[in-house]
């Protein structure tokens, strides 16, 4: 029989930095389900005369960068939150900002990342809440810590 731990991801946080020394994170108050970081190594084609014969014919390729992608995800909009209206003076200015995943796991895990606020797209359904569909593009490392 299997020894399985799994967690569940409700009560997630995806958390803005004020830029400030120290830094200060300030939760993204009405997050729905978040996606991402996507992080993805690139491959570099690597095959030469001598190796499509060692190989067989086939292709080699070797690891190159590794990219952050985007993280996503729906925010239930206040235009009077402080958190939200910073959101969008980071958008117009094209602000690098320092963000926080944190995952209610044991021990708790934080992954952070840099990103530019990517879009900060309006949505108002019908049927439905107010929302900003937050998207965010990762530059540079991303880190994953637990305490």
């Amino acid at each position: 029989m299997a020894n399985t731990v799994a967690f569940r991801s409700f009560g997630a946080k995806l958390k803005r930095g004020d830029g400030g020394s120290p830094e200060t994170f300030q939760e993204i108050i009405g997050c729905g389900d978040i996606e991402g970081p996507d992080v993805k190594v690139s491959f570099e084609e690597s095959t030469n005369h001598a190796s499509a014969v060692v190989s067989g014919g086939f292709m080699e390729w070797i690891p190159s960068l590794k990219d952050g992608e985007s993280v996503k995800c729906p925010v239930n909009w206040n235009p009077a939150d402080p958190v939200h209206q910073g959101l969008q003076a980071d958008f117009d200015s094209s602000r690098l900002v320092n963000f926080q995943e944190v995952f209610p796991t044991i021990p708790q895990a934080t992954v952070a990342f840099s990103g530019y606020i990517e879009s900060f797209r309006f949505k108002a359904p019908v049927k439905g809440l107010t929302q900003r569909e937050l998207q965010i593009k990762v530059t540079g490392a991303v880190t994953i810590t637990t305490s």
